[in-house]
């Protein structure tokens, strides 16, 4: 099932709006195949690095300039949620562990 829809997320040709579809779907896939997680992360961290850097002359008035950072917000905005959840349950696992002794 997961598969189909990796399939579908790989034929995205945006590199931010493809990472963001790859984080979408890792709750889903911690769920159904928590062992895919690590692959589904490396697909969205090869689509964050398939966004095309800043060229000298793009300015920020520059509608290529504009693009990119638009790209790497949603890649941001979409990831934050992520990293916070990972911290959360990382400071409760070594609570849990202090405790524990």
């Amino acid at each position: 099932m997961f598969r189909d829809a990796l399939r579908v997320i790989a034929t995205v040709e945006d590199p931010a709006r493809r990472a963001t579809l790859y984080f979408k779907l890792i709750p889903a896939i911690r769920r159904i195949d928590p062992t895919s997680v690590f692959d589904v992360n490396v697909l969205a961290a090869r689509s964050i690095n398939a966004i095309p850097s800043l060229n000298p002359e793009d300015k920020p008035e520059t509608e290529n300039f504009k693009k990119y950072v638009a790209g790497i917000m949603v890649v941001n905005w979409n990831l934050l949620p992520m990293l916070v959840s990972y911290v959360k349950n990382k400071t409760r696992i070594l609570r849990d562990r202090k405790e524990g002794s």
